[in-house]
């Protein structure tokens, strides 16, 4: 009798191993191989231990090194009123005039390898934020023991529109270095 799915058997194990969750909303890899990813609220995540290994040993339930905090700072620097967005209800979500001054939406990180900019920017971390209508951008700051990311803009973003249509969902390198 002849297996079923052009030979395979569909009872057999397929090599599926159990695995934590990283990120929600896209991952992306620098020049070293490092996986960053994020989730709605909190821009820029790594691991520093992989999940797989954390999650062998049954007796050791930690997950100390997962979800690792790459960019402290949640700020944002909108140009339009965001009073319908996600937690728009609490009061650290919204400052005084209706703008978001922390992320609602992020999503698709990107670790910029191109060349196309001026020097400095490769390498940097990109994030979009359709809610509040930007792009920001972090430099990251990287050592055999500390990664750490900052604004490139304390006061502004990398691209902000006051134009509500305007929603980056993904960003990818481009043709010739472009972003």
């Amino acid at each position: 009798m002849d297996a079923p799915l052009g030979g395979i058997d569909a009872s057999m194990d397929c090599g599926k191993e159990r695995t934590e969750i990283r990120g929600q909303w896209g991952m992306k890899q620098n020049a070293h191989g490092r996986l960053f990813y994020n989730v709605n609220n909190s821009q820029l995540l790594r691991d520093i231990t992989p999940p797989n290994y954390m999650s062998r040993h049954r007796t050791y339930p930690s997950t100390a090194g997962l979800n690792f905090f790459v960019a402290a700072d949640q700020s944002v620097h909108t140009l339009p009123l965001n009073t319908a967005v996600n937690r728009g209800y609490l009061p650290e979500v919204l400052d005084d005039r209706g703008h978001l001054h922390v992320f609602a939406s992020f999503c698709s990180p990107l670790i910029y390898r191109g060349d196309h900019f001026p020097p400095g920017i490769s390498g940097n971390a990109f994030v979009c934020d359709p809610a509040a209508n930007l792009v920001k951008r972090n430099i990251l700051h990287m050592g055999p023991l500390h990664l750490s990311a900052e604004p490139a803009h304390p006061d502004r973003e990398f691209l902000a529109s006051t134009d509500k249509r305007f929603r980056p969902v993904a960003l990818t390198h481009g043709h010739n270095g472009a972003l």
